[in-house]
């Protein structure tokens, strides 16, 4: 049994399980952070007990994902296949919204003045946004692995149009929180915006 864990199969597994496990509480009490901070009441809200798994389960989250990248780039799978093109994008978007709690939403709800608890509030709507691109992004990699498709290569184009679009919403949301917030208020609305990141991504 501990020969099988030790084994690259086993690391592989104990890597995804956490990974996964992490990631999606995390995700999930994203989520229910964004539809209860408020500009208002925002150190109330940061104080909470879930504050801190939120951060913690997303360091975590954030190390297994990259630990997986590694580990199949080790393995000598290229980054232009199309399952590791869309792990990375999943772990990429997941890294900004890691870095986003834990350097922008969490210090500016604790200690910000006015505007930095804004951007923190229309940071942390925005991050229930990119949960969707997230989850599909990583659990589509692991169905172009099993299904095929790695014959052919991602176009550079691909990644153009990632890193556009997802430093457009930032752009927006640090140059005009208040109304990145007020857009993003609604959790039907942030869903939508989720989907049509992917549909951006997707025509290319």
């Amino acid at each position: 049994m501990l020969a099988d864990l030790l084994s690259h199969r086993g690391v592989i597994a104990v890597l995804y399980t956490v990974t996964v496990l992490s990631g999606l509480a995390w995700l999930g009490l994203q989520i229910r952070a964004s539809m209860r901070t408020t500009e208002e009441a925002p150190s109330a809200t940061a104080q909470r007990d879930d504050w801190w798994w939120l951060r913690w389960l997303a360091m975590v989250a954030f190390v297994g994902a990259w630990a997986i990248v590694t580990v199949r780039s080790a393995r000598g799978v290229p980054f232009r296949v199309p399952s590791m093109t869309l792990l990375v994008t999943g772990v990429g978007v997941a890294s900004i919204q890691w870095f986003n709690v834990w350097f922008v939403v969490w210090p500016g709800l604790r200690f910000g003045a006015a505007r930095a608890r804004a951007r923190s509030v229309a940071t942390l709507r925005l991050n229930a946004a990119m949960t969707v691109p997230v989850i599909f992004f990583f659990f589509a990699s692991e169905f172009a692995t099993k299904f095929g498709g790695e014959g052919r290569w991602i176009p550079a184009s691909y990644w153009v149009a990632t890193v556009a679009a997802y430093g457009a919403m930032h752009g927006v949301a640090l140059i005009a929180p208040k109304t990145t917030g007020v857009c993003l208020r609604s959790l039907p609305v942030r869903l939508l915006v989720g989907l049509g990141l992917l549909g951006t991504l997707a025509a290319m």
